[in-house]
């Protein structure tokens, strides 16, 4: 019983840490400080394509500024955060969300020595080669939406934060 009683006060605690955070996070969409959208990833140039109705409703409590592009090869969905936030979720809950079956692979390490998350989601026999991170201050990464929320929420990582979401056929 004592176990017990441990193990419900530490998550009661873990629950309430991001409470806690001196950051003074607030649930509205905020434009203040976005320095803009990249205007290349690796060298292509990004070309911005118009959100979906499914995608402006979704994201119409997102804390920051959405935004997706292409390269002509490779779909990106860019978010972009002051502080964190629960509302910026890992992939593969919009990618489930939308049917696609989601199988998660090992990190892949960049040639710049970056970890990224990745995964391979399917549906109706198309697969897409999925790959995420989240990018703070100072260039910190992190491949792991989780892993990113707990150390900025803990006041162990700067903001502002940018997701970067790459999804390519497999």
């Amino acid at each position: 019983m004592r176990g017990l009683v441990a193990l419900l006060a530490a998550l009661l605690f873990a629950s309430l840490v991001p409470l806690a955070s001196s950051s003074g996070s607030t649930w509205t969409r905020t434009t203040e400080d976005f320095p803009g959208w990249p205007a290349d990833f690796e060298g292509a140039p990004l070309v911005r394509v118009p959100l979906s109705e499914r995608e402006l409703k979704f994201y119409e409590l997102f804390p920051g500024q959405v935004a997706r592009f292409t390269d002509g090869e490779r779909q990106f969905v860019l978010r972009w955060v002051r502080e964190p936030s629960r509302h910026l979720h890992p992939a593969s809950v919009c990618f489930r969300g939308r049917g696609f079956a989601w199988e998660s692979l090992p990190t892949s390490m960049d040639e710049n020595g970056v970890r990224w998350g990745q995964a391979i989601a399917t549906r109706d026999g198309e697969a897409l080669q999925v790959k995420e991170l989240i990018q703070g201050a100072n260039q910190r990464t992190w491949s792991d939406v989780a892993a990113w929320y707990w150390q900025a929420s803990l006041g162990r990582a700067e903001g502002p934060y940018l997701s970067i979401l790459i999804a390519s056929a497999e």
